[in-house]
């Protein structure tokens, strides 16, 4: 009987390595996988920022995390209490980053300096519309308050005129005193009166009075002087009002001071007469002179 042969340790050695034994230059490596990541995240680096109204400007910084392919976003603001253009510029700006590229970004918003009393006012800044795959983070949203650099002030106190007439029996007299230039706090000012040739008690009633304003009360006060109506001819006369010790911050004006005229009406109701010497005339009276 006839029997077959046994194939040979170097046949079943030379069959195996036909699908690669041997040195590094039987084998070819498998490709790399192409590389993959993400295009992340970009948001604003801080909810709530605040800036001086005198800088100038504010500078709104952006992050990237991850940084596989180039992304965009649009950042843009809107007004709050504070409005623009009175005190900020509008912005709308695209924003955007290259493949690999995980810096920060920053928008500049300019500020507006004015010269208005208003206390802080703020506006937000928004992120939206992001492109390339990326996505919005936490903080989308930032608020950004403008801090006033205008000092509110108490204001400046004075008369509304620097004087005025009356007639004697048309007492009394009745003077403003106004405020101006700030209604911060409460205020006051003593109004006083002093004798000229018109004297206290006998043609006009001596006054102390304070006048006090609440705060944000710009309207004016008034202060009343009653005025004597005698029957005694003596021409017209004159007194003075004064203010004094502002108080809450406020300064007095330029017309601190008041002039008061009272003019005498009992030389119109005198008789008319003829006298033949000065001396014996009263004050109105007509005098004819006789030659000699």
């Amino acid at each position: 009987m006839t029997t077959g042969t046994a194939p040979s340790l170097w046949a079943v050695a030379a069959l195996l390595c036909l699908s690669g034994c041997g040195g590094g230059d039987a084998g070819t490596a498998p490709p790399a996988a192409p590389a993959t990541g993400s295009p992340g995240t970009v948001e604003i680096s801080a909810a709530t920022q605040s800036v001086s109204e005198g800088a100038g400007n504010i500078v709104v910084t952006l992050t990237r995390v991850g940084d596989f392919g180039a992304i965009t976003v649009v950042a843009a603001t809107s007004a709050g209490s504070a409005t623009s253009p009175a005190d900020f510029a509008s912005v709308s700006q695209t924003v955007s980053w290259a493949n690999g590229d995980a810096a920060s970004k920053s928008v500049s918003i300019a500020i507006s300096d004015d010269s208005v009393i208003e206390g802080s006012e703020s506006f937000t800044v928004n992120l939206s519309n992001p492109g390339g795959g990326a996505t919005l983070g936490q903080t989308s949203l930032a608020t950004i308050t403008i801090q006033d650099n205008e000092t509110a002030q108490a204001g400046v106190l004075q008369f509304g005129e620097i004087g005025g007439q009356i007639l004697e029996a048309a007492g009394p007299l009745r003077v403003a005193v106004q405020r101006s230039s700030g209604t911060a706090g409460q205020v006051s000012v003593i109004v006083s009166t002093s004798s000229g040739t018109a004297a206290a008690g006998s043609d006009f009633a001596a006054t102390t009075q304070t006048l006090t304003w609440a705060s944000g009360d710009g309207s004016a006060k008034f202060v009343s002087i009653d005025i004597t109506n005698d029957s005694t001819i003596e021409g017209t006369e004159g007194f003075q009002l004064s203010l004094s010790l502002p108080t809450g911050g406020a300064s007095l004006g330029a017309n601190a001071n008041y002039g008061a005229m009272v003019l005498d009406d009992d030389a119109l109701a005198q008789p008319v007469g003829y006298y033949t010497d000065l001396a014996s005339a009263p004050v109105g009276a007509l005098v004819t002179a006789y030659g000699s």
